[in-house]
């Protein structure tokens, strides 16, 4: 059974990023700190919301690559396989495609983001 603090826990361990179509595209918060960006936004005094944070400079096909790429190295880094057998990285990280439409966009918000 769970107790009432186990929705709320849950809850926090999740950030909405929200883009300029106004969708809420939900990314792990532990996943969401690997840029420095998001980090200082989230902790920041400023932010309305530690929940939702907005970025309407990035379109939500580009926000959804940028989380893909941040879950992708969240999940590297919890299997501790970040710098081993960069063989096994480099064919995992061979999947992780980025339409040619979309390249100049999401290279513009990896950086703004710093990751």
């Amino acid at each position: 059974m769970s107790s009432p603090n186990d929705t709320s826990d849950s809850k926090q361990d999740i950030i909405s990023l929200i883009g300029s179509d106004k969708v809420k595209h939900s990314i792990l918060r532990e996943d969401a700190m690997l840029s420095s960006t998001l980090k200082s936004i989230a902790s920041g005094n400023f932010a309305d919301s530690k929940d939702s944070i907005e970025l309407p400079s990035m379109s939500g096909p580009v926000i959804e690559k940028v989380i893909e790429y941040m879950n992708f190295k969240g999940k590297l880094l919890r299997e501790g396989r970040e710098g081993d057998n960069t063989e096994v990285t480099a064919e995992k990280f061979e999947n992780f495609n980025i339409p040619t439409e979309l390249s100049l966009d999401v290279l513009l918000a990896a950086d703004y983001l710093n990751i």
